[in-house]
């Protein structure tokens, strides 16, 4: 089964379970079905893929690609079979999340009007030592001082081998990426426009990422020690920057799960919402800084 990289992980904890292949792509089912014909010619038999954007491919072995009336089908086909046992699809989901985690999600974006703007926001990302924020200079002393961390200096793993013809990438180039945000400690990074892929746990360990790196678009996924995940993306259609976040939250000792009512799966879920979006928010104020970059945010993530 296959997903964009943005989308929910939660077919991968679902094959953790049940045993069987996960693959992840870039955005689009350009990628999603490209990969799904390259499986099958390999003989490998594939099931089922999504994206985020809410397209499903059903059926790979006769469109390669979201089809919206496979996945209609299928959809009704799975409701009357819960309808046959006396399970509402709420009741599935429970299901679902009592067996391989609860995974929440909030995604959404800024307006960004300008190039040199969201260019200098990711350059600042990948030289996190060379800035400081204003408001860290003017915070009252009462406040408790926020221990800023860096990671090492890194170099890319594109340099030369880099097919894309508009690289400006300095093969020579080093990077520093945030490793701390407030109490969030940052294990890992992945920057799929420089080429780099780091764990910044123990002695720390970087390698070229798995998916195709391009220096054409700006994208950095932030890989936190709660769980949760956070890509920030440059739209490459509209002048928005982008961020797809996820926690994963799986409940101890099952058995006793499933004595728990519809209210004690909504509370638990609630609570992660809360801690996932309360990193998002402080993720957006310190990373993407919308007041100093005029950003305009979506209404629905103002207060």
């Amino acid at each position: 089964m296959l997903y964009s990289t943005v989308s929910s992980h939660i077919l991968k904890s679902i094959a953790e379970v049940e045993g069987f292949n996960t693959i992840d792509t870039l955005t689009g089912f350009k990628w999603l079905g490209n990969k799904s014909n390259e499986l099958i010619q390999q003989n490998k038999h594939v099931i089922f893929a999504f994206e985020e954007a809410i397209g499903f491919m059903c059926d790979p072995y006769h469109v390669l690609d979201k089809d919206g009336i496979s996945a209609l089908a299928i959809g009704a086909e799975m409701c009357a079979y819960l309808q046959s046992i006396g399970r509402t699809l709420h009741e599935q989901l429970d299901e679902i999340s009592l067996l391989y985690g609860y995974h929440i999600n909030n995604n959404s974006y800024v307006i960004c009007n300008k190039t040199d703007v969201m260019l200098r926001m990711f350059n600042r990302l990948r030289h996190f030592d060379r800035q400081q924020q204003q408001s860290d200079l003017t915070k009252e002393k009462k406040e408790p001082q926020v221990l800023v961390q860096y990671s090492n200096k890194l170099k890319s793993y594109l340099g030369a081998d880099i097919t894309d013809s508009s690289n400006s990438i300095d093969s020579n180039e080093l990077f520093v990426y945030p490793k701390q945000l407030n109490n969030y400690q940052i294990n890992s990074i992945r920057d799929l426009t420089v080429g780099i892929e780091a764990d910044f746990r123990g002695n720390g360990t970087e390698k070229k990422p798995s998916l195709p790196c391009s220096s054409a678009t700006q994208m950095i996924t932030f890989y936190f020690d709660n769980g949760s995940e956070i890509t920030i993306r440059a739209s490459g259609t509209e002048p928005k920057i982008k961020w797809y976040s996820e926690i994963r939250k799986k409940r101890n000792h099952i058995e006793k799960a499933k004595q728990f009512t519809k209210l004690d799966h909504e509370t638990f879920r609630q609570q992660a919402k809360q801690e996932l979006d309360q990193l998002v928010e402080q993720v957006v104020q310190q990373f993407l800084q919308p007041k100093q970059n005029q950003l305009i945010q979506r209404e629905t993530n103002t207060k």
